[in-house]
């Protein structure tokens, strides 16, 4: 079933200029990503615009029946105005001292607007040619043929080698421009030649998405890969990964849908892309490993939960070694409400801190070397901030009650070296001593 998208003439020319086309966009998106550019995308979309409505002008006066010529066309004027809209963003900020994201908006909405001028013109004077301009406001994916196939193969192979052979010039232009600049490395040519991948990728792309929608296949799949990796080379591989999977399902879900409701309605593929991209996008930033929104909520929910596991048994160790409390006890010393205070008594009796023995809990072994443990590190910090620090009064302990709980070992290891070895606290209270593997003695 899935192998009719790659092979049937109806659907192969959209399926593979898509996927081509998103390849090349995730590509050069990363990079425009890294560099903060994100805006440049649509800036450059929206100025190829009127290019574009100008190149449809002249390709159906002059070449009508010609593909290879009106694609050429129409590819030349979008690219020149996309770059006449870059230049003229240049223009503002260097001689008329505009800010950056002004400078863009402003060319954005008045390159738009030419073009839409333009189109609205031939709207009354060429249906035809206007419905050919409507055409690039949105996209049409499904009315991509073998020559679109064919530009954007040769883009995005062409874009593919320039970052495999320039990637290391890429990691240093793009993170640490200065040192770029130190050893040699032409960061303007290398910056030029950025723009014109980025201009190119662009102004073939709104073909099958449109110039409303260009933006968001630039940045979508580059959003979605940042989420998962902090290596730029992974970077490029899962927003390649990313887009190309969209295409795939766009293109795909386009056509099942409307045929599973009988064709009561069509979905248009270029903006399913996107959507499925953004999609992508959504579920990394909720999902992804260390970054995800789901796994820093969970990471903070679990040590939360380890404060007040060790907040207890510290209280336990204070409470007496080798006392044991009731369920009643418990709660008068912890201060908490009898089910969370029999969840943490149930809880810490799995972890094998404690132990229950005809109704009362205690401390095991491993439970007190943990308490033990607790009170070092808090005693430790209460120490350094007297000493080291001139922190006086109650402030010592509030802290030191705060940062107990973050203190590794090897933390840990560094204050006791820098403070002697101590072996008692601003309180004159003892110091439990420890072998800086997680053991007190």
């Amino acid at each position: 079933m899935l192998l009719k998208y790659f092979t049937d003439p109806l659907l192969m020319s959209s399926m593979w200029g898509t996927i081509l086309m998103c390849l090349s966009t995730s590509l050069i998106g990363t990079l425009a990503f890294i560099r903060r550019e994100s805006l440049i995308g649509e800036t450059l979309s929206h100025a190829a615009f009127p290019g574009a409505v100008i190149g449809v002008m002249l390709s159906m006066t002059f070449f009508p029946s010609n593909d290879t010529a009106s694609l050429f066309i129409l590819i030349a004027s979008a690219f020149l105005f996309s770059l006449l809209g870059m230049g003229v963003v240049v223009l503002l900020i260097k001689q008329f001292k505009l800010k950056e994201d002004s400078a863009l908006c402003f060319v954005l909405s008045t390159f738009v607007g030419v073009g839409v001028f333009i189109a609205s013109i031939l709207q009354t004077l060429h249906p035809l040619w206007f419905r050919q301009v409507s055409s690039f406001f949105y996209g049409q994916a499904a009315t991509l043929m073998n020559i679109h196939v064919v530009s954007y193969a040769v883009l995005s192979l062409s874009i593919l080698l320039f970052v495999v052979m320039t990637f290391p010039k890429l990691k240093i232009a793009n993170f640490d421009t200065e040192f770029a600049k130190s050893v040699g490395l032409e960061v303007i040519r290398l910056n030029l030649a950025i723009l014109v991948f980025f201009s190119l990728a662009v102004v073939i792309g709104i073909k099958a998405v449109g110039v409303v929608l260009m933006s968001g296949m630039l940045i979508a799949p580059a959003l979605a890969a940042r989420a998962w990796t902090h290596k730029l080379s992974i970077m490029f591989i899962l927003s390649s990964c990313f887009g190309i999977l969209s295409a795939i399902l766009g293109n795909i879900l386009s056509y099942e849908i409307p045929k599973y409701y009988s064709g009561s309605f069509s979905l248009p593929t270029g903006p399913l892309i996107l959507l499925i991209a953004a999609l992508f996008s959504l579920l990394s930033l909720f999902f992804a490993p260390k970054k995800g929104l789901v796994y820093r909520f969970c990471r903070v929910k679990n040590f939360q939960k380890q404060c007040v596991e060790e907040n207890f048994v510290k209280s336990f160790w204070k409470n007496g070694l080798t006392k044991q409390v009731t369920l009643s006890e418990a709660m008068s010393i912890f201060h908490l409400p009898k089910l969370k205070t029999w969840c943490l008594l149930f809880l810490l009796t799995q972890k094998k801190d404690l132990f229950k023995e005809a109704g009362n809990w205690g401390l095991t072994e491993k439970g007190k070397k943990r308490a033990a443990h607790i009170v070092r590190v808090h005693r430790l910090f209460e120490l350094y901030l007297s000493s080291k620090l001139n922190v006086k009064g109650d402030m010592i302990h509030e802290i030191a009650e705060e940062m107990e709980h973050y203190i590794t070992l090897d933390l840990e290891k560094e204050l006791t070296q820098e403070l002697s070895d101590p072996k008692r606290d601003p309180h004159s209270q003892p110091i439990p001593k420890t072998n800086f593997r997680g053991e007190v003695s």
